[in-house]
């Protein structure tokens, strides 16, 4: 990873912004850079639906993070492939203490034409 530093100018700053109404049903808009997505409360907890929930961009995050720290770490080891896909599911469930939680994510990674199979 020290090389790759070498090409980063550090520190980097992210900047995410929501606007929301106070109706439940009514989804609401997330700003990211200049990425927008329509976000709802999803029809399992008696919303809308329509739009990302916030499940569904937690899962996304823990994709998005494998994809890139995979991307970043098969350059470094002059791994090449031809694709990658990721299939993530998210378990949401109940703690001992009663209390909702975000239980486990597992998932399930497809590596496509890599030339170094054995790494």
């Amino acid at each position: 990873m020290n090389n790759m530093k070498s090409h980063l100018n550090l520190p980097v700053a992210f900047t995410s912004q929501i606007c929301a109404t106070g109706a439940f049903e009514t989804p609401w808009a997330m700003f990211s850079g200049e990425s927008q997505a329509s976000c709802s409360i999803p029809a399992e907890f008696g919303g809308s639906g329509g739009g990302f929930s916030p499940e569904d961009l937690f899962l996304q995050a823990a994709i998005n993070c494998f994809v890139g720290t995979f991307k970043v770490m098969a350059r470094l080891s002059k791994i090449e492939f031809s694709d990658l896909k990721v299939t993530g599911n998210l378990s949401v469930d109940k703690a001992e203490d009663g209390k909702v939680i975000m239980k486990s994510v597992h998932l399930e990674i497809n590596i496509i034409g890599a030339n170094r199979p054995d790494r």
